[in-house]
């Protein structure tokens, strides 16, 4: 797991390799993990519903990678220090989420779909799932 908690690193955003030609486009995802990161559960969320929110948890040492594999969709993100979104529409970029990142997903078209990957294995002691616990642990009880 990775030794990053509680920032939203200013290496958010992953960038993926593309190849595109006639037939069609290829994104290499694990390419551009990084090195720090080992795979250790992947999940797919599909069938989602326009504005209907998944996440609303953070971790407390467990680093996500999402990547959007269709639609559109915001990212919410929290940290100790700051809060900020992220629009995702396009599959070639992925949202790096360290521990102690507060997150929320929100699908901005019908259908979005997206692959998370895990850095350790699920564990529902692991998730903070009330935002007044969890900006306690980061130290900004607002």
């Amino acid at each position: 797991m990775s030794p990053m908690t509680g920032n939203v690193p200013p290496q958010w955003i992953i960038e993926a390799d593309t190849h595109k030609d006639e037939r069609g486009e290829l994104v290499v995802i694990t390419s551009s993990i990084p090195d720090n990161f080992r795979i250790e559960r992947v999940y797919i969320v599909k069938g989602t519903k326009i504005n209907v929110s998944r996440g609303g948890h953070a971790h407390r040492r467990v680093s996500q990678i999402i990547f959007l594999s269709s639609g559109k969709m915001m990212v919410r993100l929290e940290s100790a220090s700051a809060s900020k979104e992220y629009i995702l529409s396009d599959t070639s970029r992925g949202i790096y989420l360290p521990p102690l990142v507060w997150s929320e997903i929100i699908p901005l078209e019908d259908d979005t779909s997206y692959v998370v990957m895990a850095d350790g294995p699920y564990d529902r002691n692991e998730y903070i799932t009330e935002k007044r616990e969890f900006r306690i642990k980061v130290g900004g009880d607002r």
